[in-house]
């Protein structure tokens, strides 16, 4: 069947089911920074997909048009929803009405463009020249203090209204055009013109871009419908990102008011997937530290005008935990969960006669409470006997586990709830590692199966990985002088040595970062995951320094040498 059809069939099952449903869906609206095109394909594919059906609401997507002050659409009650620049942290310092739930990409495509043929070789070149740049992009944090760092401002330059398309560009009409270069470096290429980029991360102003935001007021007034936007449109993004192809056929057919070919939005997918990912961040994450960078260059420029509270600035996921009626449906004809653990890893968890015992099984009757969900555990021998259970989906979930390109084959995992350092185990005799690499031919000992085994093979190949049954055996051939360290948790080894090993090894070095564990969900059931998503992010933050307050109770001892 042409893929055209199967979407159209698709889009009409779609219509029919909310009628059948006879649920009223709330109306909301979003207004995007620019025209149609893959930059917002997450928020096409959560409407398509139904995923905004999903948590009652129906979006009405509306394009940008030249002269818009999006600022201005959301708190004047126009739209609900809109998507900026970075420059939106400098309206803020003007109005402090608005709040910013996303970061749709952690790292800008935004730059300027100018032809080869024009003559300019540096930014300095930019003064008297014409550029073709919007509003909004003017006020952009990254352009600004890229051009400042040169002894360039806008104001040395014409300043022209821009146009969708790049023929001013290549008539002479202009010199300099703001450009995404997931986008118009691709005609440029196409038809062979050579140009020049000038981008502000290579003078070191690396920001945000298409920030999603709401006002202040909409999130007052409508708290729950907000953050069912918020996660619904990242859900989107991920299928987006996910499915390629498939969102690049639904905007051909319905949001291609561009004329955009499928090579383009192709080319355009495969750029914006990475800055969406950007330094590994989680997709839709807002950092404090970065929009703190941005406010304190606006400051030296000169160009803010009052103090805002940043952290009334930048949305906080509620904790409060909600199905909604597919998701109950959902867990009522499920009956039960089957989750995997690891069955002999203290203090995280163990299966004890019979019971889960540990760290992970009390965040678990958190999760249990929140969701109401019963959870069935499933029995093995061994954490390699867990990870071929959830293989052959003998297991619905693994109850602590870290993220590989392995694993997602067949798991989607959720946020961490627990972040580890992880640390190496050797003898008492063995000095201080500060540095991995040279521990050549050294054979170290991890539990087979383990994640963090596949990470250090690729980032330590020097290493000698052996694999043990489990802690114990790894730790007593450390003892025993068969391998020269053990490599695991700072909890689970701490534990070991009250335990077992009092007196006799020693942590002699730490990783760079931590172990960040989450749940490991079957990838073929995404409202399992999305509920355990859900259930995670509300785990209270005082609930969760309580079980490990409990469970974690290190004393640290400094000593002279290290």
């Amino acid at each position: 069947m042409n893929i055209f059809l199967k979407l159209t069939l698709i889009q009409f099952i779609f219509v029919v089911s909310i009628f059948a449903n006879g649920v009223p869906l709330e109306k909301v609206s979003l207004q995007l920074n620019w025209k149609h095109q893959f930059e917002f394909a997450g928020f096409y594919m959560a409407k398509e997909k139904g995923f905004y059906k999903d948590v009652g609401i129906d979006v009405n997507i509306s394009e940008y048009e030249n002269g818009m002050e999006l600022v201005k659409k959301v708190t004047r009650d126009e739209h609900a929803f809109a998507v900026g620049y970075s420059s939106i942290i400098l309206d803020e310092t003007n109005t402090n009405d608005v709040v910013l739930l996303s970061a749709i990409f952690q790292s800008s495509p935004h730059v300027l463009v100018s032809l080869k043929s024009s003559g300019i070789k540096s930014i300095k070149d930019f003064k008297n020249k014409k550029i073709m740049i919007d509003p909004e992009a003017i006020k952009s944090a990254a352009f600004i203090s890229m051009l400042r760092s040169n002894g360039i401002s806008f104001g040395d330059m014409t300043i022209q209204k821009p146009t969708f398309e790049i023929d001013k560009l290549l008539n002479g009409e202009t010199d300099l055009k703001s450009f995404y270069y997931s986008n118009e470096t691709y005609a440029l290429d196409k038809r062979g013109i050579e140009y020049d980029i000038w981008d502000p991360k290579d003078y070191g102003f690396d920001f945000y871009n298409d920030l999603l935001f709401t006002s202040k007021k909409e999130l007052k007034n409508n708290p729950q419908m907000v953050e069912n936007f918020r996660s619904a449109s990242l859900k989107g993004w991920k299928y987006a990102f996910d499915h390629i192809d498939e969102t690049v056929a639904m905007i051909l057919l319905k949001y291609n008011t561009q004329n955009k070919s499928e090579g383009a939005l192709l080319y355009e997918a495969k750029i914006l997937k990475k800055l969406a990912y950007a330094s590994d961040a989680k997709l839709g994450a807002i950092a404090k530290n970065k929009i703190q960078r941005i406010m304190d260059l606006y400051n030296i420029l000169g160009l803010y005008k009052n103090k805002i509270n940043i952290d009334k600035f930048i949305y906080k996921i509620p904790h409060k935990f909600y199905l909604t009626t597919e998701e109950t449906r959902y867990l009522k004809d499920k009956k039960s969960v089957k989750m995997c653990i690891d069955p002999d890893w203290m203090p995280f968890e163990k299966i004890d006669k019979g019971r889960h015992i540990g760290m992970v099984a009390d965040f678990f009757e958190l999760i249990r409470e929140e969701a109401r969900m019963n959870v069935e555990l499933v029995k093995t021998n061994s954490w390699d006997e867990s990870i071929k259970f959830v293989k052959e989906r003998k297991c619905d979930i693994l109850s602590l586990a870290m993220s590989t390109p392995e694993r997602e084959k067949y798991l989607n995992f959720t946020d961490s709830y627990l972040k580890i350092p992880l640390v190496m185990a050797t003898k008492t005799e063995v000095p201080f590692v500060n540095d991995f690499h040279m521990l050549t031919n050294k054979k170290l000992g991890i539990p087979k199966g383990y994640a963090f085994a596949e990470l250090l093979k690729v980032k330590y190949p020097n290493l000698t990985i052996v694999e043990v049954k489990n802690i114990n055996d790894g730790l007593k051939k450390v003892v025993q002088g068969e391998l020269y360290g053990y490599v695991g948790t700072l909890a689970s080894i701490g534990y070991a040595f009250q335990t077992n090993f009092t007196g006799e090894l020693k942590i002699a070095g730490k990783f760079d970062g931590t172990w960040d564990l989450g749940i490991g969900v079957r990838n073929d059931d995404p409202v399992l995951f999305n509920i355990l998503q859900k259930a995670v992010n509300a785990i209270d933050k005082d609930a969760r320094q309580k079980i490990l307050n409990t469970w974690l109770a290190i004393n640290y001892v400094k000593e002279t040498d290290y």
